[in-house]
């Protein structure tokens, strides 16, 4: 946990390599429980909605939705529905559940250090994904968007923190996926991450444009499989629409404040 502190506080994100080990297999059954999942259709294509954000007062519709397939893991909610389906997605991948509830629990106070207000250990947001070649990709998006009008009134947008986990053991750099971040703390305020497996990635999401670079997998054994977790604040977010504007050229030149809320 202290290099990951480290590097979070030094560089504004955190590599690591060989998160799981290979001596467990748990890598191998992530993937394997990702694949089920998606083999028996619980993956779907983003909502036209979700690949829609705001900068400052600025929206911005990403066009990056084909070839790429997403699922959300269901929390407890009271429905009777929505109870079957969270026993039937722990009955298909019990690895997969048992490891983004666990990536929340056991990282949410020691990373909170780094923060305002500290991390829930309870609230998160776990997303499984999958990049089937042709091109998918994610376009440059960010994740914190200061907030959203709801019929309660306006919500500040709560995410802090976001761990991408990559389950790629036949990943080979001309299959592109390539995760980059912009608005880290190098010489050119970017990063480029291959996928590759058992790799988990930490950034800050209220400074960190991220995407991932077109998929030129052609087998299915080469399709690009994650898990994006965002983690959430206890308190008010410190938004700052700046820390996003320069990395998208239509913004560069605009006039930027926070939405109005």
């Amino acid at each position: 946990m202290q290099p990951i502190l480290r590097q979070l506080d030094q560089y504004g994100y955190s590599q690591v390599d060989g998160f799981l080990g290979d001596a467990n297999g748990y890598p191998e059954q992530i993937r394997a429980e990702m694949k089920s999942l998606f083999d028996k259709g619980f993956f779907e294509e983003e909502p036209e909605s979700d690949a829609q954000f705001k900068v400052g007062p600025y929206r911005i519709t990403n066009q990056d939705r084909e070839h790429r397939f997403r699922y959300r893991i269901k929390g407890r909610s009271g429905e009777e529905r929505m109870e079957q389906l969270i026993q039937n997605q722990y009955e298909i991948a019990p690895t997969v559940v048992n490891f983004a509830r666990s990536l929340l629990v056991s990282f949410a106070r020691p990373l909170g250090e780094l923060t305002e207000s500290g991390l829930s250990n309870t609230k998160g947001i776990s997303e499984l994904f999958v990049l089937c070649g042709q091109g998918a990709r994610y376009d440059r998006r960010v994740s914190n968007v200061y907030g959203w009008q709801t019929e309660q009134g306006f919500v500040r947008d709560p995410r802090k923190l976001v761990a991408i986990y990559f389950s790629n053991p036949n990943y080979r750099e001309e299959l592109g996926g390539v995760l980059q971040l912009e608005g880290v703390i190098t010489p050119t305020g970017a990063v480029r991450i291959s996928p590759v497996a058992d790799r988990l990635v930490l950034f800050w999401a209220d400074k960190t444009v991220w995407s991932m670079t077109p998929s030129r997998s052609s087998m299915i054994s080469e399709h690009q499989y994650g898990i994006i977790m965002h983690m959430m604040a206890k308190g008010d977010v410190d938004y700052d629409p700046q820390n996003f504007a320069r990395w998208f050229p239509e913004l560069r030149d605009m006039p930027m404040a926070k939405p109005m809320s």
